[in-house]
């Protein structure tokens, strides 16, 4: 290049310069990489500390002197409901877009510390038939024509006992199962249906649980649909899904 005079001492040095630069290279890779896990390791430690992140535990309601024997509690607004069900040439499912509820628990003990509900649960639950949406205008219609929802315009169903697993295997320390039977109410019909549920303390104050179970609509003696003029005929059998967070609705200081 103009200006520039290469001799042999400058030569030879970036020869020798090339010939190391591959380790130099390999070296100078390897400590960054070891200064970035280094750094990022120190950052996850420091933010664990300021946020005072706790391994899950079991979560108990905390401690307090003046719960009162029952507390409110309510289903949230976050909660799912649905019904599924099959017929010769097409499956459906039907989602509750509405989920009515009352209920509270008592006899609260902050004592344990085993999983399981804290105390006893009462609880009834009300689905407005009009507010079920099936996806298709047609099987809307044909479902509500079925449950008979212009005399009896809810599902309800009311938790009665409830028989927690006290297997070690089948829990964690912030997870329970437990069989509840209580009565299903379908167009004026009631039967006691005995359920698995799945349940998890996701706060102090609040618990969530999922399952599903099997109805048959002729046990309420219904007549499963048969639209367009016989050609599609529905299954008897109901599948109900639910994944219920149930929340404390008063909190005590």
């Amino acid at each position: 290049m103009p200006g520039i005079k290469m001799n042999r001492n400058t030569t030879e040095y970036s020869n020798r310069v090339t010939r190391i630069s591959p380790k130099m290279t390999t070296n100078l890779r390897i400590s960054l990489w070891l200064v970035m896990m280094l750094g990022l390791l120190f950052a996850e430690v420091r933010a664990q500390s300021l946020l005072k992140v706790v391994p899950p535990e079991y979560i108990p309601i905390p401690a307090q002197r003046n719960i009162p024997d029952e507390l409110p509690i309510v289903v949230d607004p976050a909660s799912r409901v649905w019904l599924t069900g099959s017929a010769n040439i097409v499956d459906f499912q039907c989602v509750a877009g509405i989920i009515e509820s009352s209920g509270f628990i008592s006899g609260i003990d902050t004592t344990r510390s085993h999983s399981g509900p804290h105390g006893k649960v009462t609880l009834e639950v009300k689905i407005p038939i009009s507010k079920l949406n099936c996806g298709k205008p047609g099987i809307n219609r044909d479902m509500k024509k079925t449950l008979n929802s212009e005399e009896y315009p809810y599902i309800i169903y009311r938790l009665g006992e409830n028989k927690p697993n006290r297997d070690p295997q089948q829990a964690t320390a912030n997870s329970f199962k437990i069989e509840t039977d209580g009565e299903l109410i379908i167009s004026g019909f009631k039967r006691t249906e005995t359920i698995k549920v799945d349940g998890q303390f996701i706060g102090a104050w609040q618990f969530r649980v999922k399952g599903q179970h099997p109805v048959l609509m002729s046990d309420y003696e219904l007549d499963p649909p048969t639209p367009l003029m016989g050609l599609i005929k529905v299954n008897d059998e109901l599948i109900v899904h639910f994944d219920v967070i149930l929340t404390l609705k008063q909190r005590i200081q």
